[in-house]
């Protein structure tokens, strides 16, 4: 009895170290994850300005395209 107590604890004990690491390897994960969004926010971010001119060419493209379109169904 004490032999087949001494096994359940040492399974359960390696289960546990076991649990531990995996956990502690999706924290670093998670960190890496977390740093490579940081550094792909701070490529993708827009100002205003950059937004307003954005808009704008897009305006003058879709005008441009609609007057083009026009002048080809007189």
């Amino acid at each position: 009895m004490a032999q087949t107590t001494s096994i359940i604890i040492g399974l359960l004990t390696v289960l546990l170290v076991g649990t531990l690491l995996m956990s502690y390897i999706m924290y670093v994960r998670l960190r890496q994850l977390q740093d490579e969004v940081e550094e792909l926010r701070s490529q993708v971010e827009m100002t205003d300005d950059e937004l307003d001119r954005l808009e704008s060419s897009i305006n003058s493209i879709k005008q441009d395209s609609i007057a083009k379109e026009a002048e080809r169904k007189r």
